[in-house]
């Protein structure tokens, strides 16, 4: 008999992504059949509480949808583990006999989060799971949520057997887990390239079972206004690229609902006073400098040129109107609303007949002005703003505390929000901007070929993604008011159709960052070479989802992981 056929490979170690804050293993076989009851201790515990806004999915509804996702997710989604095994290797358990899970119990508790959230706590995401060797289940959160997010934990125990059949090989398994950052989330933009709602209701789901929990829709900007606002119906149907692409009252209540049911907060970005140059199509009056030819780059960073002027009495009646039309719509599923504020362009005012100059200081009073009006706006309708950081790290404007702040350029500006007493989002163009390394999507001009057309490069590798630490560069004092952070999906040559192989799994290595935080229980740096299994691991349970995500690396690594060593 041949060697390779008496090989026996010992249980992997349990690959689950993002790793938990406290884990436990065995080496039992366990069993689950379709059949699994899910049963729901004093139900009545889990429906809608005081308070809970109408409309919003109750814990019950949560839990729930759960427990079809998960039993989708074990016996409909999943894969045989043969990559994660020597080559020839006999590493599943016999067919019989067999140790069967009967039921999971799911119960209300109190938490034991070390980081409960301080937006809504609702939110809270704490649970505990464990697996006995004789096979019971038990699960517990305070939250709809948290059981969500166990029941997440819990599918990933299990895998595809060749002669069928479910199993785990790591019984008993105890969890106890919480998120590092209440804020992980995802920066979508919607307004460059239209996503179909269904591709975005996937992103939701591929985003749940990440553990991320903001979805951010940045869903207007220079080239087109996809947004209806009934009140103002030109808006969109002159300013977005085609009648049929635009997101109605009703595609945006269906995708924070998709979202609420699966622990995803989805909040908008209307991007202002720059990038606004598609309200131009519906009220030229409100804009200056609009497409500017063949200089559009002194008066834009993108084509077309265009700004909301800054001292129109038209314009704030304008976007008075926009938010009261929006606002009571988005605000029983979400707590925020961003209303943009990068890379405004001093130059196009001088063509603003309102201030008619490109001098900051003399622009700032108006830009504090025009930014205190939104939010105070969007305070009373009970929404959190958040700017991006260039409205208080170049324009210094004066603003309330309980404005969120959200960086792009990585830790200096992170540190510097925080030591202004601002909550701040993390986030550096050089980590975790996924769109980059597509090459320059603008065409040379002149005849001439600009080789090698880099545009935004290179390409953030997961390794890149996995190595940003969203406190790094701040003062440890300030650390609390580090709330997350959120990897970014411009979409300059990005659409519905590539999203997923651009997205993941290397949004799946900011996840990790964003749940278990930068390092590990020693306050170690994680390994990556430890992650690259795991996450080549939860590569295949996405792809068993239907979810076109890129490889890790090619089998043989992953059979014999030290040998692709560098």
């Amino acid at each position: 008999m041949r060697l390779a056929t008496i090989l026996v490979s010992l249980p992997a170690v349990l690959a689950l992504w993002p790793q938990p804050s406290s884990l436990s293993l065995g080496k039992g076989t366990l069993w689950i059949e379709e059949n699994i009851k899910f049963e729901i201790e004093n139900p009545e515990a889990w429906k809608r509480r005081s308070g809970t806004p109408v409309g919003l999915p109750t814990d019950l509804e949560i839990i729930e949808n759960s427990i079809k996702t998960t039993k989708n997710a074990i016996f409909q989604q999943n894969f045989v583990p043969w990559k994660f095994h020597p080559r020839n290797a006999s590493y599943e358990p016999p067919m019989s006999p067999k140790q069967t899970i009967s039921k999971v119990s799911i119960r209300q508790a109190t938490s034991k989060s070390k980081n409960p959230p301080t937006e809504n706590k609702s939110m809270d995401e704490y649970y505990a799971l464990s697996v006995t060797a004789n096979g019971d289940v038990e699960i517990s959160s305070s939250t709809g949520i948290g059981i969500l997010r166990a029941l997440t934990t819990m599918s990933q125990l299990f895998y595809s057997h060749t002669k069928g059949g479910k199993y785990t090989p790591f019984a008993p398994v105890v969890v106890r887990d919480s998120p590092k950052f209440e804020h992980r989330g995802l920066n979508l933009d919607v307004a460059r390239n239209y996503y179909p709602v269904r591709s975005i209701t996937h992103l939701i789901d591929t985003m749940s079972t990440n553990k991320l929990n903001k979805l951010h829709l940045h869903i207007t900007d220079s080239q087109s206004w996809p947004l209806e606002i009934p009140s103002l119906p030109d808006l969109a149907a002159k300013g977005a690229y085609s009648p049929g692409l635009v997101y109605t009252p009703n595609d945006i209540r269906e995708i924070q609902l998709h979202g609420a049911l699966r622990g995803v907060d989805v909040f908008l970005e209307i991007d202002m006073p720059g990038h606004t140059s598609s309200i131009y199509y519906a009220y030229p009056e409100l804009i200056s400098s609009f497409n500017v030819q063949p200089e559009w780059t002194s008066f834009a960073l993108e084509p077309p040129s265009g700004t909301l002027k800054l001292n129109s009495s038209k314009v704030d009646t304008f976007l008075e109107k926009v938010l009261a039309d929006l606002s009571p719509r988005i605000s029983p599923y979400t707590n925020y609303f961003h209303t943009g504020g990068d890379e405004v362009s001093q130059s196009a005012y001088l063509r603003d007949e309102t201030v008619k100059t490109s001098e900051q200081l003399k622009l700032r009073p108006h830009m504090a002005r025009f930014i205190k009006r939104n939010h105070d706006q969007l305070r009373k309708a009970g929404l959190t703003p958040i700017v991006w950081q260039e409205m208080l790290t170049e324009w210094m404007l004066p603003m309330e505390k309980d404005v969120v702040v959200q960086a792009w350029q990585g830790g200096s500006a992170v540190n510097l929000i925080t030591q202004q007493g601002h909550k701040a989002i993390a986030g550096n163009q050089e980590n975790w901007y996924l769109d980059c390394g597509q090459g320059d999507w603008l065409n040379p001009s002149g005849g001439k070929n600009s080789y090698p057309f880099t545009g935004c490069s290179p390409r953030k590798n997961w390794r890149m993604v996995y190595t940003y630490d969203p406190l790094d560069q701040v003062d440890a004092k300030n650390h609390h008011l580090v709330i997350g952070g959120e990897a970014h999906i411009w979409s300059e040559q990005i659409d519905h159709i590539n999203m997923d192989p651009v997205v993941w799994p290397r949004a799946s290595a900011a996840a990790e960052v964003l749940w278990s935080g930068p390092r590990d229980a020693n306050g170690k740096d994680r390994d990556i070479q430890e992650a690259a299994i795991r996450l080549s691991e939860f590569r295949e349970r996405m792809v068993a989802m239907g979810v076109m995500a890129e490889p890790i690396q090619m089998p043989f690594c992953l059979q014999e992981p030290h040998q692709c060593d560098g």
